[in-house]
């Protein structure tokens, strides 16, 4: 779920995943979600500016 709030006179986003690890070590699904969900998240800011 992405999630974008009014902050200020910018944006907050949260995004939330739900995984199911398919037989893979927590550890090695929770590293590789969270790899992808920050490198999304950090795309958006040169599309729309850091304040």
């Amino acid at each position: 779920m992405l999630d974008v709030k009014p902050k200020g006179s910018g944006s907050s986003v949260e995004w939330r995943v739900q995984y199911m690890p398919g037989g893979q070590p927590d550890i090695i699904v929770k590293t590789i979600s969270s790899t992808l969900l920050k490198a999304g998240l950090d795309s958006l800011k040169p599309r729309f500016g850091v304040p």
